[in-house]
């Protein structure tokens, strides 16, 4: 599976998913240059690499995520971080994700994390 994270997931979500699953393709916006940059562009960044995004924006990315979808663009899938939610139960959730789904499962999909 391959991953973009927005700039604020914490490095140690990142670190735990590789210790776990070292085959995991993960790209971080903070070091593609895009930290600050409009969400559409996050997601454009995603699209144009096949990425599924792994984001604690839940105000703002869920609609332009569904704006992707509605205008027939590519979207490989967005992750939303459940605001209240520990790091341990988001790894949790994407590291069952990983182990038991295809990415292209997640296409067009807006999930939030940890899975209820």
């Amino acid at each position: 599976m391959k991953f973009l994270t927005d700039e604020h997931i914490p490095p140690a979500l990142l670190r735990g998913l590789l210790r776990e699953r070292p085959k995991l393709d993960i790209a971080e916006v903070r070091k593609a240059g895009l930290v600050g940059k409009p969400d559409p562009l996050i997601l454009e960044r995603a699209a144009a690499e096949g990425r599924i995004l792994i984001t604690r924006d839940v105000s703002t990315m869920p609609d332009y995520a569904y704006a992707r979808v509605k205008a027939g663009l590519p979207m490989p899938g967005v992750f939303i971080w459940r605001r209240k939610a520990s790091i341990g139960e988001v790894l949790a959730s994407l590291l069952l994700i990983t182990a038991v789904s295809q990415e292209e499962e997640w296409d067009q999909q807006v999930i939030y994390v940890p899975l209820d």
